[in-house]
């Protein structure tokens, strides 16, 4: 890792604060949780709860039946990098496994799978005549359906006319290899990609993947998002329970700048909240690890300065309010963010 120096030299922001595209768009997702609710029904309880309580996926299921419900330039290729208030935040792989408590572990060396044939998975449409009409089928067939729709809407959170990519769909076939695949990697990796090939061109735009994660995510760095807007499980005294169920949610709307200024205004030393950057790990591992990435850590200096100081506890917290974005708004852009509508 590289060693810090007196010049602060950090990664850019994407966008001058107040200036994210984001802000007048409307979000949509495709991972429902609320589609997983049919499965007891379709499925009945035995199947339901053994899925939801053995399965390597089952998190899913059970952050489902609480009634969970929706309310942010990559450095790397499967990261996400937030300011709050000159605090950086980041979302990789090891804050979603902290998370969500699935799998992510290194991707052993690649070996032997299925061919892929002609054949397709189904889709979810599909998946719900199936579940109208497996009520008499053994437990064995009624695991698998249950785990096809957790892949479809929790892992990937797909459009209900798109499939499970079909090596995926194939696995559970295979409850052992089912239950040692890579789950988180691949939905984490399914919505950063998601993220990277949003399009600000219209008034709304939609992210596959567990999108459920992002916001726990938040609630749990930025400490003001999670006691304002939403509440902990009371009742859960259990200090192992996942970050994932810690919280309760709803659809708070909110002015991120206004929510910010309000927690400086309330506070003692005028900070806004504490923040948690990120996972933190041993230095040699700081980087998830990704196949199809440079092994070097040292690719982007800039980003490997800014997380050597915010280990030493040195980080400028105003070098982003002086330094130019990456990206800068046309005069197009410019005009329209200013329309009077």
């Amino acid at each position: 890792m590289a060693t810090s120096s007196d010049s602060k030299d950090y990664s850019s922001r994407m966008y001058l604060p107040g200036k994210s595209p984001l802000r007048n768009h409307n979000f949509n997702y495709g991972c429902h949780l609320t589609d997983l609710s049919k499965l007891r029904e379709g499925l009945g309880d035995e199947v339901f709860n053994d899925v939801m309580n053995a399965s390597v996926v089952g998190v899913i299921l059970q952050l489902a039946v609480r009634g969970y419900t929706w309310s942010a330039h990559l450095i790397y290729q499967y990261k996400m990098w937030s300011i709050i208030e000159g605090q950086p935040l980041r979302f990789s792989l090891h804050e979603f496994a902290d998370i969500t408590q699935l799998n992510c572990d290194p991707i052993a060396e690649f070996r032997a799978v299925l061919g892929v044939s002609a054949s397709e998975s189904p889709n979810w449409y599909q998946l719900g005549y199936v579940l109208s009409r497996c009520q008499i089928w053994i437990g064995r067939k009624k695991r698998m359906v249950a785990k096809l729709f957790i892949l479809h809407v929790g892992i990937f959170g797909l459009h209900r006319n798109s499939r499970v990519p079909l090596k995926c769909a194939k696995r559970v076939l295979d409850e052992e290899a089912f239950e040692n695949s890579q789950w988180s990697r691949l939905a984490f990796k399914s919505l950063v990609e998601s993220m990277r090939v949003a399009s600000f061109d219209r008034d709304s735009y939609t992210l596959h993947g567990f999108v459920h994660a992002v916001l726990i995510w938040a609630y749990e760095s930025v400490s003001i998002l999670g006691e304002q807007f939403e509440k902990r499980v009371q009742n859960d005294q259990n200090p192992d329970t996942i970050p994932l169920l810690r919280w309760h949610s709803s659809r708070p709307r909110f002015n991120l700048e206004n929510v910010m200024e309000q927690g400086k205004r309330n506070s003692d030393d005028n900070k806004v909240c504490s923040c948690k950057p990120f996972e933190v790990n041993p230095v040699e591992e700081i980087y998830p690890f990704w196949p199809d990435e440079d092994a070097n850590p040292n690719v982007d200096k800039k980003l490997d300065n800014m997380i050597l100081e915010i280990l030493d506890g040195c980080l400028d917290e105003s070098f982003w309010a002086n330094c130019e974005p990456a990206i800068k708004l046309s005069k197009k852009e410019k005009r329209k963010k200013h329309v009077v509508m």
